[in-house]
């Protein structure tokens, strides 16, 4: 049994209610709607990680259903079970089942991550679709819609997600903070928005982990846990590929590499703080498209270091 204290602030803090969501107002709006008029439509929810569509279409089925969501309501993650048997076994099945007062309301099949769905698993959903539309509407979640095949997409409103504005999630996080009688300071939220690319979940998981570590979440607190957490850090990179320091820099990103970090991770942080710092466009163009095809190369079994080292001397010659 999990105490109170360690509750996980995902689960703690996610919202309840369509009036607590940080969604778009427009996206709100329609969902408002489709709670006044009843009608809900197949629809495919899609955006970036920690966006609020999950968080979305469970507060629209609560509001729908009511007292009936357990019953009326399968909720499913495919990256898990990706395959055409979770089509067959336990969506076909739901779907067969008879309530008692069915005529009054649709049965509701919630697909979370349906963009790791095979093309046959897809496939067969359609079919699905087509035989139970009288009875059962889907909601499927992805981040890229473009992995949904078109007969789907077709049958479907889409739903397009944003990130979540980051003067929402610094005040969200302070709420949560004070509310768990936690000391902060602004750099360390700041901070922990960064790293987390605007992701609302790893946000509070990372915030609960370091307050748990080290009691408060503070720029110190998040510098001792990961080593490229602070701006400083980045600042100091950057000035020294910018002044063709290659050794100084290539210490920097080793660090990274043996205080934790993965290459992946490293990568992205580099192109998070390359948004945010004054580089003429030109600049930032060379250094985004190196990026990018290291990115694409690093999934391959390469040596950390060594890749790292030709990182740095790319970067270096171009500015």
């Amino acid at each position: 049994m999990i105490r109170k204290n360690d509750e996980p602030w995902t689960f703690k803090y996610r919202p309840y209610l369509l009036k607590e969501l940080s969604i778009h107002k427009s996206l709100k709006k329609k969902f408002i709607l489709m709670t006044k008029k009843v009608i809900l439509p197949n629809i495919i929810l899609s955006g970036p990680p920690g966006s609020g569509k999950t968080s979305g279409i469970f507060c629209l089925a609560r509001k729908i259903f009511g007292k009936d969501f357990q019953k009326h309501v399968l909720c499913l993650n495919t990256s898990d079970n990706r395959g055409v048997e979770i089509i067959r076994e336990k969506i076909k099945t739901f779907c067969q089942k008879k309530l008692k007062n069915e005529n009054l309301k649709k049965k509701l099949v919630i697909l979370d991550e349906a963009d790791f769905m095979t093309i046959t698993a897809q496939e067969a959903l359609r079919r699905i679709m087509e035989i139970f539309s009288d009875k059962v509407r889907f909601a499927l979640i992805c981040n890229f819609p473009s992995k949904i095949i078109g007969p789907l997409q077709s049958r479907c409103a889409i739903l397009r997600f944003k990130k979540i504005k980051e003067t929402f999630l610094l005040n969200r996080l302070i709420f949560i903070l004070n509310n768990e009688g936690v000391f902060f300071d602004i750099a360390g939220l700041e901070a922990t928005i960064f790293l987390t690319n605007g992701d609302i979940r790893q946000i509070l998981n990372m915030s609960q982990i370091i307050v748990k570590t080290f009691g408060n979440l503070t720029q110190k607190a998040i510098k001792k846990f990961c080593s490229l957490s602070n701006s400083t850090v980045f600042l100091e990179f950057f000035s020294a590929f910018s002044n063709k320091n290659v050794y100084f820099s290539q210490e920097l990103l080793l660090d990274c590499i043996n205080n934790g970090s993965n290459i992946i991770e490293t990568i992205q942080r580099i192109f998070l703080f390359c948004k945010k710092i004054h580089i003429n466009e030109k600049g930032k163009i060379k250094i985004f498209d190196i990026l990018c095809h290291f990115r694409l190369i690093c999934s391959q079994n390469v040596n950390p270091s060594v890749f790292l080292m030709f990182l740095n001397q790319k970067l270096c010659s171009i500015l």
